[in-house]
């Protein structure tokens, strides 16, 4: 007969397997040091499931996201983690030793910034900025009066004149020029930029228990609406005749070139200049032209 009583030997006892913030407080670090307090394995000073702060209404719209930047606050799935938004990093094997797969790797998150909008239609996304822009003042327009929040939790505005933010701006300007091709290949690669999150310059340089996962992704829960990744564009000058034989330049003797023009003459020109982008490549992807011009004759 199948023993269908349970086992009590663990009942009330901590799983072997439990490791928060901080580490199991029934269990010898040694061994599995590196996973306690990494912030690119875990949610920084999150201890137990009550820490977590998962949006559920905001302003009475329940479950409504003001920002695609609060993705950072849904769990992902893997132990003590939400969708990762910070630019902290580990190798796939510490990952894979950790999670159990590589494949799930945070970092992957940072492409679900691409994935998602707020904006009710395109006409709402026209203005955005590009993450490959380089100049301080276009950053300016995005940061700018963003509250940005310190190591003890005090909310600090971004000023254009400061020195945090040349700092910060010039952050994001170094992490991608050291990128392939010195540009962002998506929205969501702007966040391997540490000075947005883990490496602040208003965050400061210790991590104590004031700083949990929200303070750390406060910035680009923020303005991730707010920027867009670089479609290709391309520009096409197209320049056409019209052509008919010149006198006297069709041949007329007898055998196989009778009939055919020699010469021809210009009748008419055309020029034209075409700005246009490729949207949804590679997989669906489609021309939208941004502008076309008759150029005119000289």
């Amino acid at each position: 007969q199948e023993n269908t009583q349970e086992d009590p030997s663990n009942i009330g006892l901590i799983n072997t397997f439990y490791v928060p913030w901080g580490g199991n407080p029934d269990k010898d670090i040694t061994g599995y040091r590196e996973s306690v307090n990494q912030v690119g394995l875990k949610d920084p000073n999150v201890t137990c499931s009550d820490d977590w702060d998962f949006p559920t209404n905001y302003y009475g719209r329940p479950y409504a996201y003001p920002t695609i930047g609060w993705l950072g606050k849904v769990h992902r799935g893997t132990p003590w983690q939400t969708v990762y938004l910070k630019a902290d990093t580990v190798s796939d094997e510490t990952w894979r030793k950790w999670s159990g797969r590589s494949e799930s790797h945070p970092t992957n998150d940072w492409r679900l910034m691409d994935t998602f909008t707020t904006a009710i239609n395109k006409n709402a996304a026209r203005g955005l900025l590009s993450v490959n822009q380089t100049n301080m003042a276009a950053w300016a327009a995005v940061l700018c009066g963003v509250q940005a929040l310190t190591s003890t939790n005090d909310q600090v505005t971004i000023e254009p004149q400061s020195e945090k933010f040349h700092k910060l701006v010039q952050e994001i300007n170094a992490t991608r020029n050291a990128l392939p091709g010195g540009a962002f290949r998506y929205q969501g690669e702007i966040l391997s930029a540490k000075s947005l999150t883990t490496q602040s310059p208003y965050l400061g340089s210790t991590v104590t228990s004031d700083v949990n996962d929200t303070v750390m992704e406060w910035i680009p829960m923020q303005i991730m609406s707010l920027l867009r990744e670089d479609k290709p564009a391309y520009l096409v000058y197209a320049y056409g005749q019209a052509l008919v034989p010149a006198p006297g330049a069709i041949v007329l003797a007898p055998g196989k070139y009778r009939g055919m023009a020699t010469n021809y003459v210009v009748t008419a020109e055309y020029a034209t200049k075409t700005v246009f982008r490729v949207e949804n490549a590679p997989l669906n992807p489609k021309v939208v032209i941004d502008s076309f011009d008759i150029l005119p004759m000289e």
